[in-house]
């Protein structure tokens, strides 16, 4: 059981009066509950609960900690409503840096189209023909071809890309035919 959840417990059974009522919100029994509040009291080494049959209220430490355990819970919830929020709708700003051979012909033609998909996206593209450094220039993505030179990069294969070495006649007439 981890520490938000028995926070989340104890500030339930202070909102409702009740490990019972604080039960049937969380789905788990009462016993699950108090044992979790035995814990969290036994962790701090103070007594946060006056618990009888009938009641349940805070002792003086109670009254701190919940005042400190509201704003945790509330902020942990926040914490996660802001990531998941992430996941749904991608948000924030790319950098990319890319070939300026590659980054012409395959990827700024897509750039309209990812714009109208993730409008939230606030994309920088950098076309060089220069190794970069990711970690320094604070790039998201690089686009390169040929061997990876650092072993704790994730790499992946985007298209093949075959390589033509080319010469015009003339060349060929005054330099002779490449044998390798």
């Amino acid at each position: 059981m981890s520490s938000i959840n028995r926070l989340a417990y104890f500030n339930s059974v202070v909102e409702t009066g009740s490990i019972s009522e604080a039960s049937r919100i969380f789905d788990v029994q009462p016993s699950s509950i108090s044992r979790q509040l035995a814990v969290l009291e036994k962790e701090l080494g103070v007594r946060l609960l006056n618990k009888t049959t009938r009641n349940t209220s805070l002792t003086e430490a109670g009254h701190k900690y919940y005042e400190y355990s509201q704003r945790i819970v509330s902020e942990f919830d926040n914490a996660k409503r802001a990531v998941n929020d992430l996941q749904i709708t991608p948000q924030g700003k790319l950098k990319i840096s890319m070939t300026v051979g590659f980054g012409e012909s395959m990827v700024l033609p897509l750039i309209p189209k990812f714009m109208s998909l993730y409008p939230d996206i606030d994309i920088k593209i950098e076309l060089t023909e220069r190794v970069v450094d990711l970690i320094e220039e604070n790039i998201d993505v690089a686009i390169r071809s040929g061997r990876l030179s650092d072993s704790t990069m994730v790499a992946r294969r985007l298209v093949f890309n075959d390589f033509l070495l080319c010469a015009s006649p003339q060349y060929l007439k005054n330099n002779g035919t490449p044998l390798s």
